[in-house]
C-alpha cells in the first residue's frame, strides 16, 4: 500500500480501457473490500440486534473471571479470540478481540481507501471508491440481520466466528495482487515492478505500462523531490494554504458522517425510547440497512454521471434533516404516540442519505482534495480524527441521551454537522472532473477569485451574439433577416445522440454542430468530412506546478476530444498553445519554457496519439514545441497526427507578434517550414496559427499548396482584435475557395506577477479575457454561429469540400488573382531600397 497515497493518473489510460479492464477492477475492488471490511461491518452492527444477549453474556462473564489481555494485529485473530471468548465463557478475551479488531479494522480502512484510490484510472476511481462505503453497508445490514434472535443472535459462538471466514479469504485475494504502481515506483524505486503492476492493473502492455510510468513520473516528479520526513509533510500541511484549505474540507466533511455510528450502535435503544416495541425496533434497525444497501447500489451507479459536490452537499442536508426530525417526532411522542412512527421514518431517512453519497464520497474526499505528496498524510489523519471524534461523541451519546432524552441528538449531531455543511457549502469545490485534487487544490486568492466566479471568466463577460439574438424576442422574420445578415444564412444543425447531449451538460461544455452543403453534382459524389474545432479554459491556476497543470488539462481536452469523436468528427483541432497557460504576455522565461516538448514524442503528442488512433481520428495540436534534435530552440509549433496514430508531420507559426510590450519574440522566432499542406484520410489540410491570420498572403500560400480546409488555432483577448475576428477567417475563406475553421481559447487568466501591455493602462495581472468565439467559414461566404465567449466549447461541422471547387467556378478568384503580377511586386517591395508607386499630382 502506497504511503503518499496518491492516485496514480495516466491521461490515455481512462479513454483506453477495456471492458474487461473494467469487470477486473470492479472484482478486484470488491473482493477486497468486502472482505478486508467484513470485520468492520459485520462485527459492529451484530451486536446491535444481538444486544440483549450479548449483555447477559458480558454480565455474567465479567463477574467470574479476571480480566486477560491478548495483543495481534490481524483482523482473523481477533475473530478467533472472540469465536474462543464466546466458546469458553471468557468476557475479558472477547473484550480483548473487539480491541484487537477494532484497531485492524482501523488499519484496513484506510489502507483500502487509499488502494481504491490508486489502482483505477482516473474515470472509475470514484467508483470503486464506493466499494468502501457499499461494503460497510451491505455487512452492516447481513450483521444486523444474523444478529436478530431469529437467526443466529441466540448462537452467539457461530454468529462471532463467521467473521473468521472473509479474513481468511482477504488474506488469500492479496497474496496474487500486486503492490500499487506509485508504492512501487516511489517507496521502493522498483521502476520495473511499478511497470508490471500497471501492466497488470490496467491490462496494458508492456510498452503501454512504460509510458504509464513514465507519465506518472514527469507528473509527480515536483513533489517528490520534496523533503518527505514526516515533520517536514506535517509542516507544509499547516503552513501551505490549499494544502491546509484541502485538508480542513475533508475533516468537515467526514465530521458530517460521525451521527451515523450511534444510529447503527443504538437505534433499537433510541426506537425503544420512543415507545415503539422491541421487535419492531430490530425489525427497523435491520430494515434500514437494508434501504441504506439500496441506496449505497444507487449512489455507487450515479457517482461519475453527477457531480460529487452536488451529490455530497444535498445528501448531507437530507441526513442533518432526517436526524432533526427524528428529535422532533421523538418529542411529539410524548403528547401524540402515534408520533413515533416519525422517528422510523427518520432514522430509515438517515441511513439511506449517508449511504447513497454522505458517507461514500466523505471518506475518500480528503483524499481527492489534497496534492499527492500529502494525500496520504491527510488522509490518515482525517480518519483518525474522525473515529477519535466518533468514538468521544458514541461514548457521551447514551448519558446524555438518558438525561436529556432526544435533544441529546441536536446538540451532539445536529448543529454542529450543519456548522460544517455551511463552510462546505461556500467552499468546497465542484467535483465533476476526473481528478478532483487538481482542479481545486490551488484555490485562487480573495482578488483572483473576483474573475474567477465563472470558471476563470469576469461576470460581465457575454455569453455571445447568439445569446443576445435568442434573447432579443425578434419576430421569426426578424430573426431570419438577422442570421442571413450575420451568418449569409441558416445552416441546418448535426443531429446528437443524448448520451453526448448528457455529457456536454454534466461536464459545462458547450456543444454546437452544424452542416454546411454543397450543391449536388451530376459527376462528383459529395466529399463530406466533420471537422470540430475545440476551446478550452486552462484547469489549474497559472501558481500550480506545471507538469500538474498539463495534466489535468489533458483531462479536460480529453473528455472534448472524446466528446467530438463520439459526435462523428474526423478532423479535431485544438486551440493554440493549448497545453498551458498563454503566458506570453508575462514576458518571464520561466517557469512557461518548461512547458515546452518534443513534438514528434512529447507527453501531449503520445497523449493525443493513442486518442487519434483509437477513435479513427486526426488531431492538430498546438503546442510550444522544444527542438530536442536543434539545440533545443522553442518554437509555436502545430502537430498534425493521423487517424492511424502516428506522427505526420509539423508547422511553425509564421507571424510573431509585436504590438506593445507583447512580443512573443521573447520566446521563439518566426517558421522557417514555410506553409506545408498535410494530406489526411478526410481532406488536405493547412495550419495558419493564430497571428498569421491578420496576414492575407499567409492564408493564400496555403491555399495555393492545396489546402482544402486551414485551420487557425488562436489565443486572443477581447480589446483589439475582437472586431477582426468574425472577419478575418471568414475573408480568408471567401477570397481562397476553401473552408477556414478559427479557433480561440477561453477565460481569463491569472499570472502571479503584475506586467505591463504598453496600453496606457496600470500593471495587471491577466492579459484579458480570452473570448472563444470559435466558428467555421464557407467558401461561399456562409459561416457557423460561433461557440461560447465564457466556457469550454465543442463546434463539429460537416462540410462538402465539393463547395471549395463549385465557389472557385463561380467567382473565379484563384483565376483572376494575378500571381505572377504580385510576385514582382512582392519580390521589389522586399528589396531595402524599395520605393512605393506613388503618383502625385504635377
Amino acid at each position: 500500500m502506497d504511503k503518499e497515497g496518491a492516485p496514480m493518473s495516466y491521461s490515455v489510460a481512462p479513454s483506453n480501457i477495456t471492458r474487461k479492464t473494467r469487470n477486473k477492477l470492479l472484482l478486484i475492488a470488491g473482493a477486497i473490500s468486502f472482505s478486508s471490511i467484513f470485520q468492520m461491518g459485520y462485527s459492529n452492527a451484530y451486536v446491535n440486534s444481538a444486544i440483549l444477549n450479548f449483555r447477559a453474556f458480558l454480565n455474567v462473564s465479567l463477574a467470574e473471571r479476571d480480566i486477560e489481555m491478548t495483543s495481534s494485529t490481524f483482523t482473523w485473530l481477533a475473530d478467533l479470540l472472540m469465536t474462543l471468548a464466546v466458546a469458553f465463557d471468557l468476557a475479558e478475551l472477547f473484550l480483548c478481540g473487539r480491541f484487537i479488531s477494532a484497531f485492524s479494522s482501523g488499519i484496513s480502512m484506510c489502507s483500502l481507501i487509499l488502494f481504491l484510490q490508486e489502482i483505477p484510472p482516473a474515470e472509475m476511481r470514484g467508483r470503486l471508491s464506493f466499494f468502501a462505503e457499499m461494503a460497510f453497508v451491505m455487512l452492516n445490514a447481513f450483521g444486523v440481520i444474523m444478529g436478530m434472535g431469529t437467526m443466529l443472535g441466540g448462537h452467539i459462538i457461530i454468529l462471532v466466528g463467521i467473521a473468521i471466514i472473509p479474513a481468511i479469504f482477504s488474506l488469500i485475494v492479496l497474496i496474487p495482487l500486486h503492490e500499487t504502481p506509485k508504492f512501487l515506483l516511489v517507496q521502493k524505486k522498483d521502476k520495473d515492478s511499478a511497470t508490471l503492476a500497471a501492466a497488470f492493473y490496467l491490462d496494458l502492455k508492456h510498452d503501454q505500462a512504460c509510458e504509464y510510468i513514465e507519465t506518472f513520473e514527469r507528473l509527480d516528479g515536483e513533489a517528490e523531490s520534496k523533503d518527505s520526513s514526516t515533520l517536514s509533510i506535517l509542516r507544509d500541511i499547516f503552513t501551505t494554504q490549499h494544502v491546509r484549505l484541502g485538508f480542513l474540507l475533508g475533516i468537515l466533511s467526514l465530521q458530517i458522517t460521525t451521527s451515523i455510528w450511534p444510529v447503527i450502535f443504538f437505534s433499537t435503544e433510541f426506537l425503544r425510547d420512543a415507545n415503539i416495541s422491541d421487535q419492531l425496533a430490530e425489525e427497523v434497525s435491520s430494515l434500514m440497512l437494508v434501504l441504506s444497501t439500496m441506496a449505497t447500489f444507487t449512489g455507487f451507479l450515479l457517482i461519475e454521471k453527477f457531480s460529487r459536490r452536488l451529490l455530497f452537499l444535498s445528501a448531507s442536508a437530507i441526513n442533518i434533516f432526517c436526524l432533526f426530525a427524528f428529535v422532533l417526532f421523538s418529542q411529539a411522542q410524548k403528547f401524540v404516540d402515534f408520533a413515533k412512527y416519525g422517528c422510523i421514518i427518520a432514522v430509515c431517512g438517515h441511513g439511506i442519505s449517508y449511504s447513497f453519497a454522505t458517507g461514500p464520497i466523505a471518506w475518500f474526499i480528503t483524499a481527492e482534495l489534497v496534492p499527492t505528496a500529502y494525500r496520504s498524510t491527510c488522509q490518515s489523519i482525517a480518519l483518525s480524527l474522525n473515529h477519535l471524534m466518533a468514538f468521544l461523541l458514541t461514548l457521551l451519546v447514551l448519558p446524555l441521551y438518558n438525561i436529556m432524552g432526544s435533544i441529546a441528538l441536536l446538540f451532539l449531531f445536529v448543529i454542529p454537522p450543519t456548522v460544517c455543511l455551511i463552510f462546505l457549502y461556500y467552499r468546497l469545490p465542484e467535483t465533476s472532473v476526473t481528478r478532483f485534487y487538481q482542479s481545486y487544490s490551488y484555490p485562487m486568492n480573495r482578488k483572483m477569485t473576483t474573475k474567477a466566479d465563472m470558471n476563470g471568466v469576469e461576470k460581465q463577460q457575454c455569453e455571445g451574439l447568439e445569446s443576445i439574438l435568442n434573447n432579443a424576442h425578434l419576430s421569426d422574420n426578424a430573426l431570419e433577416d438577422a442570421i442571413r445578415f450575420i451568418y449569409g444564412r441558416r445552416l441546418p444543425q448535426l443531429a446528437f445522440s443524448n448520451d453526448i447531449l448528457d455529457q456536454a451538460k454534466e461536464k459545462n461544455f458547450d456543444l454546437q454542430g452544424y452542416i454546411i452543403k454543397a450543391q449536388p453534382e451530376q459527376c462528383r459524389r459529395p466529399r463530406k468530412v466533420k471537422v470540430a474545432a475545440i476551446q478550452n479554459q486552462i484547469v489549474l491556476p497559472t501558481t500550480a506546478p506545471v507538469c500538474e497543470q498539463r495534466h489535468a488539462i489533458h483531462d479536460r481536452v480529453g473528455t472534448l476530444i472524446e466528446a467530438a469523436a463520439q459526435g462523428g468528427a474526423q478532423i479535431v483541432c485544438l486551440q493554440e498553445a493549448w497545453t498551458m497557460p498563454f503566458a506570453f504576455c508575462t514576458r518571464e522565461r520561466l517557469p512557461w519554457t518548461e512547458f515546452a516538448e518534443s513534438a514528434e514524442n512529447g507527453p501531449s503528442t503520445k497523449f493525443l496519439k493513442q486518442l487519434a488512433k483509437k477513435h479513427g481520428i486526426v488531431i492538430i495540436s498546438s503546442i510550444l514545441e522544444r527542438d530536442e534534435e536543434k539545440d533545443d530552440s522553442i518554437w509555436n509549433t502545430a502537430v498534425v497526427i493521423s487517424h492511424t496514430g502516428n506522427y505526420i508531420g509539423k508547422t511553425r507559426k509564421n507571424h510573431i507578434p509585436r504590438v506593445g510590450d507583447f512580443n512573443e519574440s521573447t520566446y521563439y522566432m518566426e517558421s522557417t517550414l514555410g506553409h506545408p499542406v498535410f494530406e489526411t484520410a478526410f481532406g488536405k489540410i493547412g495550419i495558419n496559427i493564430c497571428y498569421g491570420r491578420h496576414h492575407p498572403q499567409n492564408w493564400m500560400m496555403y491555399a495555393l499548396n492545396g489546402a482544402e480546409i486551414i485551420f487557425n488555432p488562436s489565443a486572443t483577448v477581447n480589446g483589439l482584435s475582437e472586431a477582426l475576428w468574425p472577419v478575418e477567417a471568414r475573408n480568408a475563406a471567401i477570397a481562397n475557395h476553401v473552408y477556414t475553421v478559427a479557433i480561440n481559447r477561453v477565460g481569463t487568466e491569472i499570472f502571479p506577477n503584475e506586467f505591463t501591455s504598453a496600453n496606457g493602462k496600470p500593471a495587471h495581472r491577466d492579459f484579458g479575457h480570452f473570448y472563444g468565439s470559435s466558428y467555421v467559414a464557407a467558401p461561399d461566404g456562409s459561416r457557423t454561429p460561433g461557440l461560447s465567449r465564457i466556457k469550454d466549447g465543442v463546434l463539429i461541422v460537416e462540410l462538402d469540400l465539393n463547395l471549395d471547387r463549385q465557389t472557385q467556378d463561380t467567382w473565379g478568384f484563384r483565376m483572376t488573382q494575378r500571381l505572377d503580377l504580385y510576385a514582382k511586386s512582392f519580390t521589389e517591395a522586399a528589396r531595402p531600397n524599395y520605393r512605393p508607386q506613388i503618383i502625385k499630382e504635377q
